[in-house]
């Protein structure tokens, strides 16, 4: 069995719409990933579940008023979670037949609800299930069966594992079979048991100096020496008699008597005592380990990894590894539902992987999880189809639905594109508010420059950069695209380069096409051999001995660059979401920089980036012929490292910039890519 879904209506956050939960959660059979920005949503959810199911920790949680959603100056007066679980085993299903039902598949579902409600300044509440929406309640078996696996934020795993009464360790140990027992006679007949036994008889020897602890384990030890004695003198082989001589060597050396050092201290509390109470008052304080049944004696163990001192992070992964054994108990029907908040407390990015792989790679084994983060390292790393993405008052699952279909608009190919190169620093769009994604290093670094100089730095906005470092970015764009064209609220823009190279640019380095001059000097172009027939075919034109690819002729240098055009507005990219937005240039950033009223900046930036590479490069003198300024960059002049220079220059200068940047229709694409992403009209 595992949580399938969870309804939240008037909790925290979460109002209601239209008589409907204010939010519904649905969620893996395995691993489960709850991820977003701070005030997303994740601890709502996760305390829900907690509020509904209780924790196998046995932690005392209430509902206060401030957990009633409050909506227009109003505070709710009542509220409802609901968790439906599905999956089950019959075992499973028959520790709940009062409850359980069927739905359209004729597949088990289980419906369990928290109803609460605010009266007469006290907070009522009471947990039922049942396939009405009236349901009867549950009872305590059947809830303890539903109980959650939970690991706090900021835990302290020191704490957890320690002795004490309220030992976290000591109650997983509970809960193992090895330590349930039926009647007391078990319990005295544990292991466990009867080592501490023994070794509270001989605590009480050392403080009373009886030594009858150490007479007994004598006596029990000759006997068997002298069992043993026996058994070989009856033996005629040659060894025996030197077993037997050895036998006696050891039964000399034990003696029925030890040193006890104890029995002075307790002589002098006993005469102290005496002198306190009444006379004719007998007291014989002794000393013993402090209670030896089994339930006390697993209370004063401690669980550690290190003699020394270990590392927060360490004990963290002590932790964890603990907590799984609940999940991992044979014979047991009830629910095996783990719930991690913040799994990368204390660790490094190395431990979160591992353990992050871990349970990817053993889901099967330890049954459902659910985990929340604001890690990006987690957030890269964690398989796409986990990922739950929490925005605003809202989730948006990354996997497939209950029927098997694809909550997004990633295709398979692009699913496994992104699971291979969706690393930490493209992980940051799931946290953002806005997303500029950009195709290369320069935009990557210019782009936050000019967002300072027009009065909109990202970090303020919430604005992340993602550099896909390609033409790739229609594979991220995917995330943010919905099978249920449920708007994702986040401004995605993307900043694409158009590759229409320049008049002067295709005169010098003239491609090579298939062309024809029909009698009225109309011009047929084209890239493609098929597409070329195609194309004489519409003015009846032979197409059956068309010859070879010839290099473009100035002369037709406009009619190419219509045709690049054309092309590119038959193949530009449509989002199904209005939040994402495109925004190309028609060849390159650093030529449309060139035109700019950059442009002096601009030189000045590349000779600086020529200056400390080292390169024997040629620069203009002037700036002003753009393709000159271009061809520098066409060769190894770096780009990423121009950018660099101008981006300091633009910040040194932002106050005398501003207006002149936000004006200029070279810098327009730029410009409003930005405004976008942070959310303002364009």
């Amino acid at each position: 069995m595992y949580l399938q879904k969870l309804s939240i209506t008037n909790f925290r956050k979460y109002g209601e719409s239209e008589d409907s939960p204010g939010i519904v959660v649905k969620f893996n059979k395995g691993l489960n990933v709850l991820i977003g920005e701070n005030e997303s949503g994740k601890t709502t959810i996760v305390d829900a579940i907690r509020f509904v199911l209780q924790t196998q920790s046995y932690d005392y949680i209430r509902l206060e008023d401030i957990d009633f959603h409050y909506h227009l100056n109003n505070r709710t007066d009542s509220l409802k979670i609901e968790c439906e679980f599905k999956g089950f085993t019959n075992a499973e299903a028959g520790n709940f037949l009062e409850w359980i039902g069927f739905d359209d598949k004729n597949e088990y579902v289980l419906r369990v609800w928290l109803n609460a409600e605010r009266k007469d300044n006290r907070i009522l509440q009471e947990v039922r299930a049942g396939m009405d929406n009236v349901g009867t309640q549950l009872d305590a078996g059947a809830r303890d069966l539903l109980r959650t696996t939970y690991l706090k934020p900021l835990r302290d795993a020191e704490i957890e594992m320690s002795a004490g009464r309220r030992s976290r360790f000591a109650q997983l140990l509970k809960s193992r079979s090895e330590f349930k027992c039926k009647t007391q006679q078990e319990e005295k007949d544990h292991p466990l048991s009867k080592l501490v036994t023994l070794s509270d008889a001989g605590i009480r020897d050392y403080f009373t100096g009886n030594n009858e602890f150490i007479q007994q384990i004598n006596k029990e030890a000759i006997v068997s020496i002298e069992l043993l004695s026996s058994e070989y003198s009856s033996k005629n082989v040659p060894d025996s008699k030197r077993i037997v001589d050895e036998l006696e060597r050891i039964k000399s050396l034990l003696r029925p008597e030890v040193s006890i050092g104890g029995k002075d201290i307790i002589d002098t509390i006993k005469d102290n005592l005496t002198s306190f109470t009444s006379a004719g008052r007998r007291v014989e304080p002794f000393v013993t380990l402090s209670g030896v049944e089994l339930w006390a004696i697993i209370q004063r163990l401690t669980l550690n990894i290190d003699n020394n001192q270990p590392s927060l992070g360490l004990m963290n992964l002590l932790y964890i590894a603990a907590e799984l054994m609940l999940l991992k108990r044979e014979n047991y029907n009830g629910l095996k539902l783990a719930i991690i908040e913040e799994l990368e407390a204390h660790l490094h990015p190395h431990y979160q992987i591992n353990t992050l792989k871990y349970f990817t790679e053993h889901i099967g084994d330890i049954g459902q999880i659910i985990l929340t983060t604001h890690s990006i390292v987690m957030g890269s790393s964690v398989p796409l189809a986990s990922l739950i993405i929490c925005k605003d008052s809202n989730v948006f699952p990354m996997g497939n639905n209950e029927n098997d279909k694809p909550y997004t608009e990633i295709d398979p190919d692009s699913l496994y594109f992104l699971e291979r190169f969706l690393d930490a620093t493209k992980a940051n769009l799931f946290f953002a508010k806005g997303v500029i994604i950009v195709e290369g290093d320069a935009e990557n670094l210019l782009i936050p420059a000019l967002a300072e100089v027009i009065g909109l730095p990202l970090g303020k906005h919430g604005v992340s950069i993602v550099n896909v470092g390609s033409t790739a970015w229609k594979r991220y764009v995917k995330i943010f695209e919905r099978t249920d064209r449920q708007e994702m609220p986040v401004k995605v823009a993307v900043i694409s380069d158009g590759d229409v190279p320049s008049r002067e640019h295709l005169i010098v380095n003239p491609p090579k096409v298939y062309c024809h001059v029909i009698e009225n000097a109309e011009v047929l172009l084209e890239t493609d051999k098929t597409r070329f027939k195609a194309l004489l075919g519409l003015y009846d034109l032979p197409t059956d001995n068309i010859a070879e690819k010839t290099e473009l002729k100035s002369e037709h240098v406009g009619d190419y660059i219509g045709l690049m055009k054309e092309r590119k507005t038959q193949n530009q990219y449509h989002p199904n979401n209005n939040n994402i937005r495109i925004f190309p240039n028609e060849w390159t950033l650093e030529y449309n920089l060139a035109n700019s009223v950059l442009k002096d900046d601009l030189l000045s930036a590349m000779n600086n980036a020529r200056e400390l590479s080292e390169k024997s490069l040629v620069l203009p003198n002037d700036s002003s012929d753009a393709y000159m300024m271009m061809k520098p960059f066409l060769g190894n002049l770096s780009k990423a490292l121009t950018a660099q220079f101008l981006a300091k220059t633009l910040l040194e200068k932002k106050n005398v910039l501003r207006d002149s940047i936000d004006n200029d229709d070279q810098l327009n694409y730029l410009v409003n890519a930005i405004k976008f992403a942070c959310g303002k009209d364009v």
